[in-house]
């Protein structure tokens, strides 16, 4: 995999994260630990 194909996943990934994680959340942010 191309090192922008790359990013465009993890960028991809932590987009949707934040749209489904509520700000709350986002402070302890357990799906990125995951990742």
């Amino acid at each position: 995999m191309t090192g922008r194909h790359t990013r465009l996943i993890v960028l991809t990934v932590l987009a949707v994260a934040v749209v489904r994680t509520p700000s709350d959340a986002l402070q302890e942010t357990p799906t990125l630990q995951q990742i």
